[in-house]
Order: C-alpha cells, then sequence, then structure tokens
C-alpha cells in the first residue's frame, strides 16, 4: 500500500528504495522484483527495469510484455565493453573494502609462508585452440575490472574446469566440463577477483586449511614456536595481526570472511556476464565447498546486488546499459572515481 501511494504521488524514487528494502527482507519473491521493474520502467530507467525483470525470470514464468523488455537488449561481448573499472571501486562497490583485516594478513601471509620452496609446476598438455580463447576472454576480463589476470597452466584429469596450484596458478582442464559460452563471462569475473590478494586465499583452500592456516598465524604472531620459518618481515605482520585480533575480542569469523569473498566474486561475474539470469544458472553449475554459503543465499545476495546503486553506477562506468556499447579503442577509458 506505501508503495502504490507514492507512485500515485509521483514519489517514484522513494518506492523503489522501499521495494529494495522489501527485496532485503524476501530476494526470492517474485511480486517485489515485478513491482521494481514496473517503477523502473515509469521512471524511464530500462536497464534497472530490466534487470528487475531478469531476476523475476529466475524466480517465475515471465508474462509477454516482460519477455519483449529483456529482448531490447543483450549482454556486450567481452572484448567490446568500452569502460574499464578503476582498482578502487574493489573496495567502494564490490565489496573488497568490508574484509576483515587482519584475516586478510593473516591469510596472505601464512600462504606465503607454506608455499615457500614449492616444487615448480609444469604443463601436463599443451594448450588447445579453445585453450587460447580462454586466456583471451580471460584478459580482457582482467583489463575491465582492472585487475591483473591469473597465471594459466593447462592440465589433464583435474574433476574440475579450473583449479588453483600451490602457486597460485590457475589450471585449466577443460576437457573436465564443457563451458556454456554466454555464462563463461559469470566465470571468469569469479576467477579474475579471485586472483586478486586480498580474496585469494579465501577462494581457493577448503574451510578446514583456512582455520589451520590462521591458527597457526596467530601461534606464530604470538611468539609461540613453530615448524615453520617466517622472515622477519612476516613475523611482523603477523604479530600485528595477532595483536590487532586481541584488541578486538579475540575472535574472528573466518566463516563470514570466506563467504564476503565469495560475494565480492560473484558480484565481478555479474558485471562481466551482465544478466542476472545468466549469472543465476552459472551459479547452478557451481560446486558447493564445506562453509560456502547455501545456494538460496547466495542467490539472494546476487539479486541484491543487480539492483543496487553500485551495479549501477559500475555498468554506466563501463558503459553498459544506459549507451549501446562501441567498438573497443586501444585502450580503455577508466574509471577513476564514484562516489561512496
Amino acid at each position: 500500500r506505501g508503495v502504490l501511494l507514492l507512485v500515485q504521488r509521483d514519489e517514484l524514487d522513494r518506492a523503489a528504495d522501499l521495494l529494495i528494502e522489501d527485496l532485503a527482507r524476501d530476494p526470492l519473491d517474485p511480486a517485489t522484483s515485478t513491482r521494481l521493474a514496473a517503477v523502473r520502467e515509469r521512471q524511464g530507467r530500462l536497464d534497472e527495469a530490466r534487470t528487475a525483470t531478469q531476476i523475476t525470470a529466475c524466480l517465475r514464468a515471465l508474462t509477454a510484455a516482460e519477455a519483449a523488455l529483456l529482448a531490447t537488449s543483450a549482454p556486450v561481448p567481452l572484448e567490446e565493453i568500452p569502460g574499464a573499472l578503476s582498482d578502487a571501486a574493489w573496495a567502494s562497490h564490490l565489496g573488497e573494502g568490508a574484509l576483515e583485516p587482519s584475516l586478510v594478513v593473516l591469510l596472505r601471509t601464512m600462504s606465503t609462508v607454506v608455499a615457500r620452496g614449492s616444487a615448480k609446476r609444469g604443463h601436463t598438455r599443451a594448450p588447445s585452440l579453445g585453450d587460447h580463447e580462454l586466456a583471451s576472454a580471460l584478459a580482457d576480463a582482467s583489463e575491465i575490472l582492472a585487475s591483473p589476470a591469473p597465471e594459466l597452466t593447462f592440465a589433464k584429469g583435474r574433476g574440475a574446469p579450473f583449479t588453483w596450484d600451490r602457486a597460485g596458478a590457475l589450471v585449466v582442464d577443460t576437457t573436465a566440463a564443457r563451458f556454456v559460452r554466454a555464462e563463461l563471462p559469470f566465470l571468469l569475473g569469479g576467477l579474475v577477483a579471485g586472483a586478486r590478494p586480498r580474496l585469494a586465499e579465501a577462494t581457493r583452500f577448503p574451510e578446514a586449511d583456512l582455520r589451520a592456516l590462521v591458527a597457526e598465524g596467530l601461534r606464530i604472531g604470538l611468539g609461540h614456536p613453530s615448524h615453520l620459518t617466517p622472515t622477519d618481515a612476516e613475523r611482523r605482520a603477523l604479530r600485528e595481526a595477532a595483536e590487532a585480533t586481541q584488541r578486538a575480542g579475540g575472535t574472528l569469523d573466518l566463516r563470514g570472511f570466506v563467504r564476503a569473498a565469495t560475494r565480492t566474486c560473484d558480484r565481478a561475474g555479474l558485471l562481466l556476464v551482465q544478466d542476472v539470469r545468466l549469472a543465476h544458472k552459472a551459479l547452478g553449475g557451481l560446486a558447493q565447498r564445506p562453509g560456502d554459503a547455501p545456494p538460496h543465499e547466495r542467490r539472494a545476495a546476487l539479486f541484491l546486488f543487480a539492483v543496487s546503486r553500485e551495479h549501477g553506477e559500475l555498468r554506466r562506468a563501463l558503459g553498459l546499459g544506459a549507451h549501446e556499447a562501441s567498438r573497443p579503442s586501444a585502450t580503455r577509458p577508466r574509471f577513476l572515481s564514484i562516489s561512496a
């Protein structure tokens, strides 16, 4: 009723805000995304109306009018996206800034200590033409997201299309599964995000390994003996992280940290795949790790980000939605600043 009164008074921004609050309470209710799409369409904000309608399409069958609205736009190929983010957007808009600093330091430092001296990896097969295409798409994703792409190696018999080796390289086994080409940008966005220093360990290691790394890092930081041999600089970093943890009450929410890192990866994936329906399908095909958020929670978080101010600003920064994407230039224009 409140939304209807606001619409009748032409207070459409307030109506949209209320509907987004409703969506936060129940992200899986198609009635809310349907009403939000109607408000956005009435405002003339068709890109946001399409996004809300994409959410609806994940929850129920569309009407003919809704399907026609979605047919007016299609994702832009990665190589044709004209814009690129600044690194600051990861903290301000993609959620990286919300990660617990002490856990970032503990995990980053301890993974370096443990990996030191690991045997050098080697290729088990030569890359094929399809692998080169994948590498090209990954390079585009890296440029758009303003974040270095992981090093690629190729292997057989890994049991999954993407895994990580101990040295942080992405191991690709395209024989393990067939990629749905339309959904691939979502996976690539998550992989580029997962290679970032603040996210890497949380997205690569099982929860039990992460807990062991944190526990040993705290022991070293508090001066206890260890079979590991960190450098003096690493010991200082671990000591500062351990002391900060003690000042904060001595508890660290590792599971919450991992889920926050996963949300950032999902947001990067949605930004590249440009369609909530494709992101929703890609999420359904990902393996569930121990400690991961339940699938319905992950989908709900993705829906909420899709209708957020941050997502809209990022899309406009990349030249998506509001205007037709132009052909790529030699250098992508950088998105230098955005309001918090």
